[in-house]
């Protein structure tokens, strides 16, 4: 086996491309950095955007069942009104049929 001795100008070359090796490496590092920067901006931007979507959800959830629970309110209310316009002609009709039979009857009179 034989050993081989480096000159000066194999050294040179060894720490040369080695050098180079580093800055591509120092290059490729920078550029995954700035990338994973941008990918945690993405990733707090969309988690930003999830938690409004999620708020105006639950605002609209509340909006709704509102809404339900007072048009529940309005039609309890319009069916006693409509009970009571019902009661209102029925006891017209109970109380008071000959009005309108003497009504006529004086109208045909005149």
């Amino acid at each position: 086996m034989t050993t081989e001795r480096w000159t000066d100008e194999t050294l040179d070359r060894f720490a040369s491309t080695i050098t180079m090796a580093i800055a591509a490496n120092n290059e490729a590092i920078a550029a995954s950095n700035d990338r994973l920067t941008r990918i945690e901006q993405l990733q707090e931007s969309a988690a930003r955007s999830i938690q409004a979507l999620g708020d105006d959800i639950a605002e609209l959830r509340l909006t709704v069942r509102e809404g339900f629970e007072q048009s529940s309110e309005e039609r309890a209310q319009l069916r006693q009104a409509t009970l009571g316009i019902a009661n209102l002609l029925s006891s017209l009709d109970e109380d008071r049929p000959t009005i309108f039979v003497e009504a006529e009857c004086d109208r045909e009179q005149s």
